[in-house]
């Protein structure tokens, strides 16, 4: 990827895209209707779509990571922590 020192603004970054002619001629319709350049509307099209994708839980990114499963104890256990803990304790109590 080239940058460009755009002195007007940020620096700009150059990136090429690959596109079918059914999709080339999609963008030129759009330019022409919109009175926009190519980029214009590729940068507007990216801005939109990343509004509009869904955000990913905490839980789908851990599942994502392998984080989930990925750990030896009963299933329940953040469901029933005390229940756990206090037969934790009494094991230990009874060792003494």
């Amino acid at each position: 990827m080239v940058t460009y020192d755009n002195s007007s603004g940020p620096a700009m970054k150059v990136l090429s895209v690959r596109l079918t002619d059914s999709d080339q001629a999609v963008l030129e319709k759009v330019s022409a209707a919109t009175g926009k350049s190519q980029s214009e509307v590729i940068k507007e099209a990216l801005h939109l779509y990343a509004e509009r994708a869904p955000a990913k839980s905490p839980a789908e990114l851990a599942r994502e990571f392998g984080l989930i499963g990925g750990f030896a104890g009963p299933a329940d256990l953040a469901e029933d922590a005390r229940r756990y803990l206090r037969k934790r304790v009494r094991a230990r109590r009874n060792r003494r």
